[in-house]
């Protein structure tokens, strides 16, 4: 299904397509569950399932046409709604800062330079 709208993430891009047509979320939650999950069984299983996932936040948002911030906020989504859709399709981008952050210390021991300044 995800080829049909040209992104891996068809379930993040088919919400956020009925937020902006005006549709309501409510959350609705069974007595007992009408699907259990399958999951990845091995680590690169999941490494591959979240690279997927990644790459197909970041086509929907670095999109013209489907980016969170202004086509949301142009149709009948409202602010909360568009950064919170946002904060979501730019989750892959935090690989930066945390890798970096897990780096420099070890970086800043081996070379054996202070992280802070006297």
């Amino acid at each position: 299904i995800g080829y049909r709208y040209g992104s891996l993430v068809e379930d993040f891009y088919t919400g956020y397509m009925l937020l902006c047509e005006g549709w309501r979320s409510v959350f609705y939650s069974p007595a007992e569950p009408s699907f259990v999950a399958d999951f990845p069984m091995a680590l690169n299983d999941l490494l591959c399932q979240c690279k997927r996932w990644a790459v197909g936040l970041l086509e929907v948002s670095f999109s013209c046409f489907r980016c969170p911030l202004t086509f949301g906020l142009r149709h009948s989504a409202s602010l909360i709604a568009a950064m919170s859709y946002a904060h979501y399709s730019f989750w892959p981008l935090w690989c930066i800062p945390l890798t970096i952050y897990a780096l420099l210390p070890q970086f800043t021991l081996l070379l054996g330079l202070p992280i802070f300044p006297k």
